[in-house]
């Protein structure tokens, strides 16, 4: 992510997400590469992950209706 890799950050982050899927930390961090590739409607679905699993997490809350607005 700080390299602006952010399709390879995906994959790396596809494939922990894939290993140990209640994390959702690491599904938020998925989600802000899929911004940074403007890919906002795969984010959205992932941020929807990320609230089921956590209903109470407000940074998914927030950062999905950030995708929204893009």
């Amino acid at each position: 992510m700080k390299l602006e890799d952010y399709t390879g950050a995906i994959q790396d982050y596809t494939k922990v997400i894939e290993l140990n899927q209640n994390m959702p930390v690491l599904i938020l961090t998925e989600e802000m590469a899929k911004d940074g590739i403007k890919d906002h409607k795969g984010a959205i679905e992932d941020y929807n992950k990320a609230i089921e699993l956590n209903p109470k997490n407000a940074a998914a809350f927030n950062n999905r209706g950030i995708s929204r607005m893009k």
